[in-house]
């Protein structure tokens, strides 16, 4: 077989691309038909909450990509494996990796899944790989916010601005009961959220990075672009939360008392839903305007973000202990 291409497959409109193709890619198998942000929130990734010191972009995806998107679809009984490899100019046996990486992504499209990997075109975000040719050596991609991109060549793969060859293949599905899947994600979450270091000492997480928030709108190096991404960002991620603490409430009769806690995260969401209003992101704009009301007004809307998610977590955790 000289090449494949899936049809049917799709990233779904997410700010986090991550969560976006995920969502696609198990669609497209057959092995997820329930909402977006159910997804989201009960693999847990709803809840990462990563801020720079200086707001860089790179806060979203500044964690541990293969452990940390294992467990989350482990969440959700998906088994899955996956290659990662930092490309350097150095390496002698990278165009093994990738070679290794051409045969396993091309088996699981031969089997009708298509797989998630890293920056498939420039754009420095999450794609799908969604076939390949062998005779041409390219693999036919989906990116975010492009129709139709150009194919990636085997050789690039892993090599972009972000030099990073990361592919997730999905495996097999487990039975997995929701009340599982609900306490698992909230135990995730208790735990991003009392973590007192990051990865990187200028990253920091879950509570702290409300003070990372903070203490950025008066950083010298400030990276406007970034925070009005990072707002973008996480004005989804926190309605996703209020989405799926407010079902669970609903839904399981242990959870109950969650509702509380969903009704604080409604107010977190707005929060931040007001700061992006204020502060929208503009991808072609890298200058935003930015000056002392606008500081100000964020101050307020961080603190007011932060004490009550810091409420909602302490309810989460009596909920979960018990």
């Amino acid at each position: 077989m000289s090449g494949i291409i899936l049809k049917n497959v799709s990233i779904s409109p997410s700010w986090l691309s991550y969560v976006g193709c995920m969502d696609g890619l198990l669609r497209s198998a057959g092995l997820w038909k329930d909402e977006l942000w159910k997804l989201s929130g009960l693999s847990g990734m709803a809840f990462l909450f990563v801020v720079h010191e200086a707001c860089c972009p790179s806060s979203v995806t500044m964690y541990d990509w293969k452990n940390e998107h294992f467990m989350a679809l482990d969440r959700l009984g998906i088994y899955t494996e996956a290659d990662e490899l930092w490309y350097k100019p150095d390496l002698h046996t990278f165009s093994n990796m990738q070679k290794q990486a051409s045969c396993r992504i091309q088996q699981s499209i031969e089997q009708g899944k298509a797989v998630l990997t890293w920056s498939p075109t420039a754009c420095l975000e999450f794609g799908l790989i969604k076939g390949f040719n062998d005779e041409e050596r390219v693999y036919f991609v989906e990116a975010v916010n492009e129709e139709h991109p150009d194919p990636l060549s085997y050789e690039n793969l892993g090599k972009g601005e972000v030099p990073v060859l990361y592919v997730q293949y999905i495996q097999e599905k487990v039975p997995m009961p929701i009340e599982k899947m609900v306490s698992s994600s909230l135990k995730y979450a208790l735990t991003l959220w009392n973590k007192e270091a990051h990865l990187h000492p200028h990253y920091h997480c879950g509570r702290k990075a409300y003070e990372a928030l903070l203490h950025a709108l008066d950083h010298p190096k400030l990276s406007t672009f970034g925070l009005s991404y990072l707002l973008a960002v996480y004005q989804e991620s926190k309605q996703t939360i209020f989405q799926i603490l407010n079902w669970i409430s609903m839904t399981l009769n242990e959870f109950k008392e969650m509702e509380e806690a969903s009704l604080l995260y409604q107010q977190v969401a707005k929060h931040f839903k007001n700061m992006h209003e204020v502060f929208p992101f503009q991808p072609i704009t890298k200058d935003i305007i930015y000056n002392e009301a606008v500081q100000k007004l964020l101050k307020n809307e961080i603190k007011q973000a932060r004490d009550k998610e810091q409420q909602a977590m302490n309810i989460i955790e009596k909920l979960v202990s018990l």
